[in-house]
């Protein structure tokens, strides 16, 4: 067993002398889309969001990181859902809540001042709507 750690480690060393830990924050807006249940479309309680991410990357070589992403949104209301909470007096809000997993590539040689990159992600998004 022991002989199977050391050969692991010094397998696993030059990937690890390049490795680096990437933290990285993202701030945009997502329309909304899909369906909130079956039938009834997002977009008909909710305009979009605007979503503030967090992303840790281990960077394996200078091209490829994977790592997890955490995602939080504040929640725009169609106008008609807001119309409806002013009418009766209501503080309403929505809160979407998105985590992950995600992995990039960096083509590096592109050029020093400009890398372009890909990347592909797995996750679960919800949302939550409050009124009070």
């Amino acid at each position: 067993m022991r002989k199977l750690l050391i050969i692991a480690a010094l397998a696993v060393l030059p990937l690890s002398a390049q490795a680096q830990f990437t933290l990285g924050a993202r701030l945009g807006y997502a329309p909304a889309m899909g369906d909130e249940a079956k039938d009834v479309a997002l977009s008909d309680s909710i305009a979009g969001q605007i979503p503030f991410q967090l992303d840790g990357l281990y960077r394996f070589t200078p091209q490829f990181a994977a790592g997890l992403y955490f995602s939080y949104g504040f929640g725009r209301l169609n106008s008609d859902v807001s119309d409806m909470c002013d009418a009766q007096g209501l503080d309403c809000s929505a809160k979407f809540t998105r985590l992950g997993v995600e992995a990039t590539y960096s083509f590096t040689n592109a050029s020093p001042q400009f890398v372009p990159w890909v990347g592909a992600g797995l996750g679960y998004e919800w949302y939550t709507a409050e009124a009070s």
